[in-house]
């Protein structure tokens, strides 16, 4: 399943997950981009604070160069920044896609994977060192487009998106490409929207507060591998229908 949204009016926004500065990290999402030669960067995902220095967000871009991944840390002085080669981001074509970081404001530390397969580091189209200081992240967050405006949403369909407060590893990565449910990888999951609900809702106590959420089509698009189902120790004895179930599958962002 995914989300489509219609580079106009439609994007979710939800509460802020964790502070991210200084944060190793990992972004993670299945996208179909239906326009990449929009003059502005479209959002995929934005993290920030009131008045930006703090903001950490991935988007489709076509400033640096054309149809290529961005990821940005914002800071008092010089953000850094990295950008992927041109044409990174295929038309009506499914790709898996995902940004990894060191947390650190060092440019070259910071790595994309398209379909499992990273970039040799020369090819890469801006690479810019951060300077100053980066505040941490306590505003809203978003997916498909940024929260002060509609101006940069997304054109296009979104499916498993998923962040973790670590670097995974490139095993992992290409696991996500295979598809790979995020939930196979746990450790510091810190949130994972399937998307795949025309209205998320929450499962967990302290899972980020939907605040705005897009009327974007669903429809069966990626599906994921889940984690295997088994029983939790202290439910050895209970018949499997009696285990209450703290995942489920549809109509959430599930936070940890």
């Amino acid at each position: 399943m995914a989300r489509t949204f219609n580079g106009t009016t439609e994007r979710i926004d939800f509460d802020n997950v964790l502070s991210t500065n200084t944060q190793p990290l990992t972004i993670s999402a299945w996208i179909f981009p239906q326009n990449v030669n929009r003059a502005t960067s479209q959002f995929i995902f934005n993290g920030s604070i009131a008045g930006g220095n703090g903001t950490i967000f991935l988007v489709a871009d076509n400033s640096i160069a054309t149809g290529a991944l961005r990821f940005f840390r914002t800071t008092s002085l010089v953000a850094m920044a990295r950008t992927a080669p041109a044409n990174t981001l295929i038309l009506n074509k499914w790709q898996h896609i995902a940004v990894i970081s060191d947390g650190s404001l060092t440019g070259a530390n910071n790595f994309f994977f398209v379909d499992g397969a990273g970039f040799v580091s020369s090819t890469y189209a801006e690479t810019v060192d951060g300077t100053g200081v980066e505040s941490a992240a306590a505003g809203n967050w978003n997916i498909a487009g940024r929260g002060s405006d509609n101006l940069r949403n997304l054109q296009g369909f979104l499916a498993h998106l998923a962040f973790w407060s670590r670097a995974l590893s490139r095993n992992e990565i290409l696991q996500l490409a295979q598809r790979a449910s995020p939930l196979t990888l746990p450790g510091n999951l810190k949130f994972y929207a399937p998307l795949d609900g025309i209205t998320p809702s929450l499962s967990l106590v302290g899972a980020p507060a939907i605040t705005t959420v897009g009327t974007g089509t669903v429809l069966s698009a990626i599906e994921v591998r889940q984690p295997t189902r088994r029983r939790p120790l202290a439910f050895l004895n209970f018949p499997w229908n009696e285990v209450p179930d703290v995942i489920r599958s549809r109509d959430e962002v599930v936070a940890y």
